[in-house]
């Protein structure tokens, strides 16, 4: 019974992981891409 309750606690805590690497890695990618060109303009003008 205690391994069970265990290995329902790792999964969820693995769902909570993927979630919230799904919610964050796509905004700081679209953040550090905008950075790159704002950062690029910078440089041209």
């Amino acid at each position: 019974m205690r391994d069970k309750t265990t290995t329902r606690l790792t999964d969820f805590h693995d769902f909570k992981f993927i979630f919230f690497e799904n919610l964050f890695k796509p905004r700081q990618l679209y953040l550090q891409s905008q950075n790159s060109v704002l950062s690029n303009l910078w440089l041209a003008t």
